[in-house]
């Protein structure tokens, strides 16, 4: 008896529908603390299709899901409130829907890559990020020297820029301020 199952996942808590066969939809709402998600998955029948929109924290499920043994299905979120557009939103609609869109095989889905690629991508987004930051300070920087009518030449670049006492960038302010 295959099993469909909708989560509406949220930071700390989730929705949970699930369709089985000649049985109404059954809803469950329960915290997303690891023993409690755990216990939930055993409950479901073995080999269930988990249908989950993509959202920003989403890898800690997929691979409880997945080491609990059912297969898990990311939905594409703009794609799928697209097809299931509702006057009435919540929680367990948008779990249901889910099901319902992955039992008959409407679910616009996106791929989920495999661990150690998520990893990979999280810290090259990480150093991605610190770069921007690195250029933002360096940019401050030469503003405040640019203000100052100071040229801090190329020692940005590569190596590490030059420090002017508080003392020299006192003065500085102050003779601004004659």
């Amino acid at each position: 008896m295959e099993s469909f199952v909708g989560i509406d996942l949220h930071k700390r808590v989730s929705q949970l529908a699930a369709l089985r066969e000649s049985q109404p939809a059954s809803q469950l709402r329960f915290a997303n603390h690891r023993a409690t998600v755990e216990k939930v998955l055993k409950k479901l029948p073995a080999k269930s299709k988990i249908a989950l929109e993509a959202t920003g924290s989403w890898w800690w499920f997929v691979d409880l899901a997945q080491n609990s043994g059912h297969e898990v299905i990311m939905s594409h979120p703009k794609q799928t409130k697209a097809i299931a557009s509702a006057r009435l939103k919540s929680d367990k609609v948008d779990a249901l829907m889910l099901a319902k869109l992955l039992k008959s095989d409407l679910l616009p889905t996106v791929w989920i890559p495999p661990a150690k690629q998520r990893y990979i991508r999280e810290l090259l987004t990480h150093r991605a990020r610190l770069v921007r930051q690195r250029t933002a300070v360096i940019n401050e920087v030469h503003a405040l020297y640019a203000k100052r009518n100071i040229d801090p030449g190329m020692t940005f670049h590569r190596m590490r820029p030059p420090v002017l006492k508080v003392e020299e960038l006192t003065w500085l302010r102050t003779a601004d301020c004659r």
